[in-house]
């Protein structure tokens, strides 16, 4: 396991400065944020993934293990009444995806719950034999 740390994930404040200052100078604060927003915590036998997706459903996220990365994906398309005669309409079809390094998992005893807008992964680490003392021959 690398640390969970998510595929993308980028601390150079220095090199996106100049990539998103027409957006940070029209649009205020200056900090970018991705698609969406997770908290990964050691529980010691697991890592715990915890992703924030308000207004999505159980059945709008997928998630898919290919080889030692994990994919979280959200998707959601709203309905639009054209009877309506919008002031304002903010509300969008959306979909993310972020990408997560799991080396070191217990792929098949993974185990996700999705409450309050909030996906939960438990992720048990692999349990290896390293409190074993071996004796090595030298030849």
């Amino acid at each position: 396991m690398f640390g969970m740390t998510p595929f993308g994930h980028n601390e150079d404040y220095l090199f996106t400065l100049y990539d998103n200052f027409a957006h940070n100078f029209f649009h205020g604060s200056g900090k970018t944020l991705p698609d969406f927003r997770t908290d990964i915590w050691d529980e010691g036998d697991a890592y715990v993934l915890e992703a924030e997706l308000p207004g999505f459903k159980k059945e709008d996220i997928r998630l898919e293990l290919k080889g030692q990365v994990l994919t979280v994906a959200a998707s959601r398309t709203t309905k639009r009444n054209e009877v309506k005669s919008y002031v304002l309409q903010e509300r969008k079809e959306a979909a993310f995806s972020r990408s997560f390094d799991v080396s070191g998992i217990a792929e098949d005893k993974i185990s996700a719950s999705f409450e309050d807008g909030v996906l939960r992964l438990t992720m048990p680490k692999i349990q290896s034999a390293a409190g074993a003392a071996k004796q090595i021959q030298i030849l």
